[in-house]
């Protein structure tokens, strides 16, 4: 840890870069800045979802994390959405993709404005580090309109239930909050 500790130090002082402050049981604990692009090129920042609060599922454009991507987003899917209260957006993090070219290319075919979730795509996977997210995971992070983490759940590596029931509970009673708050 010590060792962890002085080479993070490094990388502050000599580059300038941040280290997230994570939660013990992971994700930021404040929602980081960010400007990502949607896959036809339109820009988001954190101050076009921190409005009302947001809930972001950040995953990796591969067959692996296909179906944990589709069940998360189905069940958040279910909440009420609408134009002035809470964003759920789906975060690709395109650069842990073998096939960047091909993966974006399917994303712009089948991207539509508007849609829920709003998609976007992490070229680089800086946002997903800054998320506090371990590579090759999808994870969910909901986030309250003051930027402060309310959950963080990772998908199971239990094949035959990729999203426990508790996991999806505490998401769900974290969305409860964002519809909730004044």
């Amino acid at each position: 840890m010590l060792m962890r500790a002085s080479w993070m130090a490094v990388l502050v002082a000599v580059f300038g870069l941040s280290v997230p402050s994570v939660a013990a049981d992971g994700g930021a604990e404040s929602l980081p800045s960010f400007k990502l692009k949607d896959p036809a090129g339109k820009e988001f920042t954190d101050a076009d979802v921190r409005k009302a609060g947001v809930v972001i599922v950040v995953t990796i454009p591969n067959v692996k994390h296909q179906d944990p991507q589709k069940h998360w987003v189905h069940e958040i899917s279910k909440e009420k959405w609408g134009a002035d209260g809470p964003k759920f957006i789906l975060i690709e993090d395109l650069a842990q993709s073998p096939y960047k070219d091909k993966s974006m290319n399917g994303m712009k075919e089948s991207y539509k404005a508007g849609s829920i979730p709003q998609l976007l795509v992490d070229d680089t996977g800086d946002f997903r580090r800054a998320l506090g997210v371990q590579q090759d995971e999808t994870n969910v992070l909901v986030y309250d309109k003051d930027g402060r983490l309310l959950a963080f759940e990772k998908t199971s590596e239990d094949l035959e239930e990729l999203v426990p029931k508790e996991a999806l509970q505490r998401v769900h009673a974290a969305i409860a909050k964002l519809f909730t708050a004044k």
